[in-house]
């Protein structure tokens, strides 16, 4: 199957360079900026101290995409929770890992919640012989990854109503 393909023309080149231009008039910002709400935010989070592995984890995620706060301004109470179930698929053994985590941003100042929110996500792996452990374990990981990933993202969209919270 052949696509067809728009050659790129010296007009089209310049379009694009046009519109381009024209995104900062628009109020166009980068979320991860460095003079944006969502990076004011992220650099003041502290996560409270694990309690369980998957917690843990989760916080090593969290860490590995934020820097540690010097001064942090908003505390993040979390709970992660990982569950396997069985997939009925015909004569394949699957299992499915699901996490769920439920979490609530607090003013360490005047610990008032300015946040709650909760994201859920899942993954699956072969549940088969000796690896089943493993395969587990691996998948649990992904999951908690996965979680990580969803909950700088979503702090990151929800950092103008986190930041607008009267002090």
């Amino acid at each position: 199957m052949t696509r067809n393909a728009r050659p790129v023309t010296r007009r089209r080149a310049l379009a694009a360079a046009g519109l381009f231009c024209l995104l900062p008039a628009c109020g166009f910002a980068p979320v991860y900026g460095e003079s944006s709400t969502a990076r004011g935010v992220l650099d003041q989070i502290r996560l409270e101290d694990p309690r369980k592995r998957e917690e843990y984890q989760f916080l090593q995620e969290v860490e590995a995409r934020l820097p540690a706060a010097a001064n942090p301004k908003y505390l993040v109470k979390y709970r992660v929770r990982t569950r396997s179930t069985g997939v009925p698929l015909r004569g394949v053994p699957r299992r499915q890992v699901r996490g769920d985590l439920r979490f609530e941003v607090i003013d360490m100042q005047t610990q008032e919640t300015l946040m709650t929110d909760e994201i859920e996500t899942f993954t699956s792996f072969t549940d088969e012989g000796d690896l089943r452990l493993p395969q587990e374990r691996d998948a649990t990981e992904r999951v908690v990854k996965i979680l990580a990933d969803r909950f700088v993202a979503r702090l990151a969209m929800r950092s103008q109503e986190i930041a607008a919270a009267p002090d």
